[in-house]
């Protein structure tokens, strides 16, 4: 006899521009007691148009998609109604994507070949304050964190290189975190290129690992 783990039903939002998969994907939750499918996108847009209509519990989305990308709609989702919690359902396990996912504010990273019981493990888990990687992403994640990047010892971030670089992991751009530091543009740009001369780091895509290595930023943006 299926048990409900939690007191109300997880309204869910489905966001693929592949009828099989929201098919599938749909076929199996709705299966689930615990579980209300509440809304289907096909495109970046309409995910964020019926997540703010329908304030689901957990937007389920993937990459690409035609116009604006599924991380691309992550980031506005997340920004806007940040209560959200967004697990990205893709077929890439590229490094270059899942470090996009880990800056747009996702709590789960879930490859499509994995088991419907996976996917259904990551709603579960999300919904309990946690995140959750793919066994395959959850490995390359420990590599990289192990790996890491190293300061030389004399090498101390301020306070305020501490403040850009959380608001750089996070996605934004110089544009957006002057007003939000109360600086000019262009001062913002000379802390996002010291930091980079500074760390003997190249890309944001490295800061971002950074900022999570030093625990300067969750994996979890909730």
């Amino acid at each position: 006899m299926q048990t409900n783990p939690f007191r109300e039903k997880i309204k869910v939002l489905l966001a693929d521009d592949h009828p099989s998969v929201l098919l599938g994907v749909k076929a199996y939750l709705s299966t689930q007691k615990h579980i209300e499918i509440v809304g289907e996108a096909t495109s970046g847009e309409s995910a964020v148009e019926l997540s703010r209509e329908l304030s689901p519990d957990i937007a389920i989305i993937d990459i690409g998609m035609p116009g604006m990308s599924g991380i691309e709609a992550t980031f506005i989702i997340k920004e806007q109604i940040p209560g959200i919690k967004i697990i990205i359902f893709s077929m890439h396990d590229d490094r270059e994507y899942v470090l996009q996912f880990l800056r747009c504010g996702a709590s789960a990273y879930v490859l499509k070949k994995s088991s419907p019981e996976e996917l259904l493990c990551a709603i579960e888990c999300v919904m309990k304050k946690g995140a959750y990687f793919s066994p395959p992403i959850a490995e390359m994640l420990l590599k990289e964190h192990q790996t890491g990047f190293t300061m030389k010892p004399e090498m101390k971030l301020t306070p305020r290189e501490e403040q850009v670089l959380r608001h750089v992991a996070r996605g934004k751009s110089s544009k957006q975190i002057a007003p939000l530091l109360h600086v000019q543009e262009r001062t913002i740009t000379k802390h996002r290129q010291h930091l980079m001369e500074k760390l003997n780091i190249h890309t944001v895509a490295e800061l971002t690992q950074y900022a999570i290595s030093k625990k300067l930023i969750e994996l979890d943006r909730r």
